[in-house]
């Protein structure tokens, strides 16, 4: 965790709490979209975050985020899915305390 940020730590444990085996491919892109619309999370931040978390390129993670993510169809049910694996992790609180 030491390449994480002091503003991204809170997130970090947030996701290695709610996917503490790495983030399931199903989960990948409604997560994105989760963190996104709902936390308001930057394409930087949140790369960051999912670098340190599966130990992948930065700029794979900020492609995915910015490119591929706006072209994804992905499930609302899947995505109430991932809030509430979230919500078990104290997302609601996370979401108060990290604006």
């Amino acid at each position: 965790m030491s390449m994480i940020s002091d503003e991204l730590k809170s997130t970090f444990e947030l996701l290695i709490q709610t996917f503490p085996n790495g983030i399931p491919k199903p989960d990948f892109f409604p997560l994105l979209h989760l963190m996104r619309n709902k936390a308001e999370m930057s394409a930087r931040s949140l790369a960051q975050v999912l670098a340190t978390m599966g130990g992948g390129a930065y700029p794979d993670y900020h492609y995915d985020f910015t490119v591929e993510l706006p072209h994804c169809r992905i499930d609302l049910n899947k995505i109430d899915e991932i809030r509430i694996k979230l919500q078990k992790s104290g997302f609601d609180e996370w979401l108060t305390t990290s604006s």
